[in-house]
């Protein structure tokens, strides 16, 4: 992001000279732009190969593999990507529900019937005659703003929505946001001291907090940018490798209490994590673990693959909780279940859930959380999860096929005057 003339004119040091690792860490496909010396933050399109933009991404997926993107994954690199077609049933897995809330299984057949609404909508390679990608691909890029927002506000972490929004924007346009250029000068620094102080009782904020906020916005947008780039680019399955990277990216740069992100980004722990009275599993075990988690759910979806019926919102739900409950880093687990919990809504019901943006919304989640560290009720919370989930789901193709209609209805209304 531009910066509005030297920071030394101003008569204060950029905090770039003020501290000493202050770049933001990014995936292995984009660079940092040094600040050193210059007037103005400089900033950067990252030298990918092909789609350079998260809706250039959403563009070339739809385009090439339709709604949603039902291809096989590619289990192994000489296979070649098929289309899939899936007959959309519901696991028989409780999902759990409270009165005032929709029965889980007619909710999930509305789900059914708006993905499958949505397919004849953009219908892939003819997509181009209907005019509508470009409104999946905003819609789309919007909820993304909206969750990196809630997922951050559910650990209590980021800033608030509309700061967010500003810096995925420039995240997901395929631009490199250096932290260490957002200063008192600034368009939206007022409206983010104003957000810590109301939110966080936060009266004077210092630079490196402030740095800090601002690197869990921008990191966790370049993490969610890469797990999408990994799914509907590249079809890859679920892998350790796949999980560690997205968690590097996650907290690079981000440092926790006494040690730097080098101890922990993108590592399993080596200490034992609690979460109130919940005491998560033996360090020494994580490695065997986290083997299990992603071969058992490889083999969930090479089952649903092979016999063409899938639940998309309970594999999602269920790949969550069952990362959660391991707990396999010394921080943002949190953030990367529901990464992971997107990786697959997004292939699988061509969308992504939002769990955390609205206050309510937070306290449900925490709720369930919370029971699904307690091994008595831990069953039980996976479906109050499921259910979540599925209803977060459900609304969020509801508000997409919505804006696609009423586009197709001012085209169609358009046409007729002519």
């Amino acid at each position: 992001m531009a910066g509005g003339g030297s920071s030394q004119s101003r008569g204060r040091k950029p905090f770039k000279d003020v501290f000493d690792d202050l770049q933001i860490g990014l995936g292995d496909h984009a660079r940092v732009i040094s600040t050193v010396g210059a007037s103005t933050c400089a900033r950067s399109s990252s030298p990918l190969e092909g789609p350079r933009t998260l809706e250039n991404t959403l563009s070339h997926s739809i385009k090439r593999n339709g709604f949603p993107c039902w291809t096989t994954l590619q289990w192994n690199s000489s296979q070649p990507t098929s289309q899939l077609t899936f007959s959309l049933e519901m696991n028989e897995n409780t999902r759990s529900y409270k009165p005032g809330q929709a029965i889980p299984s007619k909710e999930f057949l509305e789900a059914v019937a708006l993905i499958e609404e949505l397919k004849d909508i953009l219908p892939g390679d003819n997509i181009n005659q209907s005019g509508l990608e470009s409104i999946y691909t905003s819609f789309m890029h919007q909820t993304m703003c909206e969750f990196v927002f809630g997922s951050n506000m559910i650990e209590g972490a980021g800033l608030d929505l509309n700061t967010t929004i500003c810096l995925c924007n420039e995240v997901f346009n395929g631009q490199i946001v250096d932290a260490a250029c957002v200063d008192s000068h600034h368009k939206f620094y007022n409206e983010m001291l104003l957000f810590l102080q109301r939110h966080r009782n936060i009266e004077k904020v210092s630079p490196s907090e402030t740095l800090k906020l601002l690197r869990e916005v921008i990191q966790h947008a370049q993490a969610l940018k890469h797990i999408t780039d990994a799914t509907l680019l590249r079809n890859e399955p679920l892998t350790e490798n796949l999980i560690l990277e997205t968690h590097r990216i996650l907290c690079a740069s981000i440092p926790r209490t006494g040690r730097t992100h080098e101890d922990y980004a993108g590592k399993y722990r080596t200490e034992w994590v609690y979460a109130g009275t919940t005491q998560f599993p033996d360090p020494k075990n994580i490695p065997a673990l986290m083997a299990k988690f992603v071969e058992v759910f490889n083999q969930d979806v090479k089952s649903s693959e092979s016999s063409g019926k899938l639940d998309p919102f309970f594999l999602a739900a269920d790949a969550c909780q069952d990362l959660v409950t391991i707990h396999p880093f010394a921080d943002g687990n949190g953030r990367m279940c529901r990464l992971l919990m997107n990786m697959y809504l997004i292939k699988y019901a061509g969308i992504i859930v939002n769990l955390g943006e609205q206050e309510q919304d937070r306290g449900e989640y925490m709720t369930i959380a919370a029971r699904a560290g307690d091994g008595d009720t831990e069953e039980e919370a996976r479906g109050e999860l499921a259910r979540m989930v599925l209803e977060r789901g459900a609304n969020t193709l509801r508000r997409l096929k919505t804006r696609l209609s009423a586009v197709q209805l001012e085209k169609l209304e358009v046409k007729q005057v002519e």
